[in-house]
């Protein structure tokens, strides 16, 4: 190798080329050793099985210990088996990420009810150039869950009803839209509105239920049923909550009331009364 002197230093002329050569092979090891843990994880006994967008945006078959058995939390319980496969799970997934991230790989999601009210996905894996490098489709009869990992490691669900509606299921909530659905870079929910526009569903139903107890507001039900409905140009979800008031300002007393709450910022955009007792509304008028 020939050398050139540069401010007293001493540099290799094929330094350069030493570099792309030793990054080649690192890419090269990234690749080999995705393929390698994907290969291990696939190969555990997958008795249980369910469909998940992990949070590398990939959509994999895993055994059902690995999202754990108590949905409410998320919580991983179960046996050292069960855990060695959350273990190698994992390693699966950083690996993805990795390899995506190495190649600047985008995935995106696309959701529809077909007739029958089954819930097709369509995945698509993309280059940086944009161009399709991978495709991979899933079906879901009613009933049947596709999850999606958030990156709070926390997930919910994706589903359909009977009625050919798209369901999401957070938390203690089941949220329900007519919006066609699509899973985002950043493994968040989008929907596309009759115009063709997309909006990010940017707060999920326990924020936005957080946001309206801080505000005051209690909610009727903790295992409400929602719509996520296009309100004002705006995602919104409606809660059904209560709210104390006092009758002229001596005595305390629960009115029902209807919030709508963005799906977008979380804000509270209005309440109103949805108490259909003339007295009871007259009571209100007077209440504050």
């Amino acid at each position: 190798m020939s050398w050139a002197s540069h401010d007293n230093c001493a540099i290799p002329i094929g330094s350069t080329k030493l570099s792309e050569a030793l990054m080649t092979i690192r890419n090269t090891f990234i690749v080999v050793g995705s393929l390698l843990l994907i290969t291990i994880f696939s190969s555990v006994d997958q008795a249980r099985a369910d469909w998940l967008i992990d949070r590398s945006g990939t959509l994999v078959e895993v055994d059902s210990s690995v999202l754990g058995r108590n949905d409410s939390d998320n919580s991983m319980q179960g046996t050292p088996d069960a855990q060695q496969v959350q273990v190698r799970f994992e390693q699966a997934t950083e690996a993805r990420v990795q390899s995506q991230e190495t190649y600047q790989q985008r995935v995106k999601s696309q959701l529809e009810i077909k007739e029958g009210s089954v819930m097709q996905v369509k995945q698509a894996v993309m280059n940086k150039e944009g161009q399709v490098i991978r495709r991979k489709e899933l079906e879901l009869e009613p009933g049947e869950k596709l999850k999606v990992e958030r990156r709070d490691g926390k997930y919910l669900e994706l589903g359909s009803d009977e009625e050919g509606k798209f369901e999401i299921m957070q938390s203690k909530f089941r949220t329900k839209t007519e919006f066609p659905v699509s899973i985002g870079d950043d493994n968040e929910i989008i929907i596309t509105r009759p115009d063709g526009t997309e909006k990010i569903v940017s707060v999920l139903p326990d924020v936005a239920a957080e946001n309206l107890r801080a505000s005051g507001l209690s909610l009727s039900s903790e295992n409400q049923e929602l719509e996520l409905e296009d309100i004002g140009d705006v995602p919104s979800y409606r809660f059904a909550v209560k709210q104390e008031k006092k009758f002229l300002g001596l005595f305390k007393r629960l009115y029902n009331q209807e919030s709508v709450v963005s799906a977008e910022t979380g804000e509270i955009v209005s309440t109103t009364s949805t108490e259909d007792s003339p007295l009871v509304r007259f009571l209100e008028t007077f209440s504050f």
